[in-house]
């Protein structure tokens, strides 16, 4: 079970553009049923602030670096689906197996990324109401969602389209 954790944490950590998932950022517990990957912790899209959404003329994504190498990519935009499979097989997953969680990833992140931003946009008029600093509560919420934009239509979207079946095959 360890082995399919881990491979679900880096390739949700790829996806989502997080380059500070290094290995302090991980946990395992071991019981009677064995070792597994402990909760979470640190996943967040790190890369979004090299967009140019948010840097604008200082952008650096794609070019954002990975916190560790994944075979010859240095960089979010350097990685491929060959390189992504590799860690499964690296971790003993089946070929068959780290296609089905990679694909599901692809598949699920983006539709639970645009409810995540769908709930918070529901939110955001009695969120506002019910701060002490109406004006500044607006402010944070307009901030936070467009990072959230940032996030799910630049890096989430570009990883998505670049890990894709039909993307590995386009650009060999």
């Amino acid at each position: 079970a360890a082995r399919l954790q881990l491979y679900r944490w880096v390739v949700f950590n790829v996806l989502v553009g997080n380059g500070d998932n290094h290995m302090k950022n991980i946990s395992f517990t071991v019981d009677s049923g064995g070792i597994n990957v402990a909760p979470a912790y640190d996943m967040l899209c790190t890369a979004v602030y090299d967009t140019k959404a948010l840097a604008a003329d200082n952008a650096r994504w794609p070019h954002t670096e990975l916190a560790f190498s994944l075979g010859d990519a240095k960089t979010f935009g350097g990685v491929r689906r060959a390189h992504i499979l590799a860690v499964g097989e690296g971790l003993g997953l089946t070929e068959r197996t780290a296609t089905r969680e990679l694909d599901r990833l692809l598949n699920m992140l983006p539709l639970e990324a645009d409810k995540i931003i769908a709930h918070i946009e529901a939110r955001a008029d009695a969120d506002i109401a019910s701060c002490p600093d109406p004006e500044g509560g607006r402010a944070h919420i307009g901030g936070e969602l467009r990072i959230l934009r940032a996030a799910r239509h630049v890096v989430l979207a570009d990883m998505c389209r670049q890990l894709a079946p039909i993307y590995e095959r386009q650009h060999r």
